[in-house]
């Protein structure tokens, strides 16, 4: 099995700032993912194929959230 492809990721930090949440777990509910998840993009990063959806289920736009960055991966 060959490993997955690395993807463009964005920052956690970021996201976490932004989202005015203090839980991983008020995160997670509010994007609608896993606590694992969001584990994993405190490791690794978000992953720019989710980044506009994530944003927006905190009611932001990703370039409020991630800035220029979001252009480069948009």
């Amino acid at each position: 099995m060959s490993p997955r492809p690395a993807s463009t990721r964005l920052s956690f930090r970021a996201l976490w700032r932004q989202a005015e949440v203090d839980t991983n777990g008020e995160l997670a509910e509010a994007v609608g993912v896993s606590r694992r998840t969001i584990i994993r993009w405190k490791k690794f990063g978000v992953p720019a194929a989710t980044a506009d959806a994530t944003a927006a289920a905190v009611d932001l736009n990703p370039l409020t959230i991630w800035g220029q960055a979001w252009h480069h991966v948009a």
